[in-house]
């Protein structure tokens, strides 16, 4: 974070903005975990009077660092005091759509949780379902002193907040297979995540939904359809997030071939997914 010399009139007056600003309606739903959030626009609409009451303004600039898409956010107050913070990610890709209209979702992702993060705005909602936070004017319920649970993660997903999301999408849901459009859709979709490797497609499909895949076809409605919510529900995000299981396969990989135990996994399966689900499960 960068800041001007001093910040004194500023802190003040976010003290008194985060007093009274009322809380960001929840007018957006996550596809893949079914939580609600607030999106960009109601942000601005709910801070934007408390934020000229106070002095204060905020400005968001795309940048771009190293082939990175980023959004650098300025908070300024009418004394000329200000601070500031960049938030990057690698660009996606995204089929059917321009280089630009993927840029586009990226800087409208990254804009909606810097603004949150430098007002300290409440944008996302727990993954109970509780509802939004309270204005601080009426006062915040707590929950039980038994009954807490931890907010919706942030994206990106581990693989760990991953295999939860998609377990949770896939219980007590049909279990027949997909049709061929279907399965030939995911497919597609998925290549243009993980790339051309079949193997890292494969090996990563198998270690989200944890078990072997032959093929698309294989699985059932509920796995596919919770699969083509994370892969589109935000295409940069899904890219690190894959990235993040192929490095956790790589890992166990490594640690196998050093300890020399990796041959018989490999020797018993019949393709490279079965021998990573053999070793998930040892």
């Amino acid at each position: 974070m960068e800041h001007s010399e001093s910040i004194a009139n500023l802190a003040a007056a976010l003290s008194t903005f985060q007093a009274n600003v009322p809380s960001v309606p929840f007018d957006g739903t996550n596809a893949f975990l079914k939580n609600r959030y607030a999106t960009l626009k109601a942000m601005i609409e709910t801070a934007r009077p408390v934020l000229a009451e106070n002095g204060l303004s905020v400005s968001q600039i795309v940048v771009s660092y190293d082939g990175q898409i980023g959004v650098e956010t300025v908070l300024m107050h009418n004394s000329g005091e200000w601070i500031s913070n960049t938030a990057i990610l690698p660009p996606g890709e995204e089929k059917g759509k321009s280089g630009a209209q993927v840029a586009g979702s990226t800087i409208t992702y990254l804009r909606r949780y810097s603004y949150a993060a430098i007002l300290g705005l409440y944008a996302d909602e727990d993954t109970d379902g509780n509802g939004p936070q309270q204005n601080t004017k009426q006062g915040t319920q707590k929950p039980p002193q038994g009954n807490r649970t931890a907010p919706a993660p942030q994206r990106p997903y581990t693989p760990e907040q991953l295999r939860a999301g998609i377990a949770k999408r896939i219980a007590g849901k049909p279990l027949d297979g997909v049709t061929e459009d279907a399965a030939r859709k995911l497919a597609i979709t998925w290549k243009n995540i993980t790339g051309q490797d079949k193997s890292i497609r494969h090996n990563t499909c198998v270690s989200i939904i944890n078990r072997t895949v032959d093929s698309f076809k294989s699985l059932t409605v509920s796995e596919a359809e919770a699969l083509t919510d994370w892969l589109n529900g935000n295409h940069p995000m899904a890219r690190e997030e894959s990235k993040l299981v192929a490095a956790e396969l790589a890992a166990i990989e490594e640690e196998r071939r050093s300890q020399g135990t990796l041959g018989e996994y490999f020797s018993e399966a019949p393709n490279s997914a079965d021998a990573i689900a053999a070793i998930r499960g040892a």
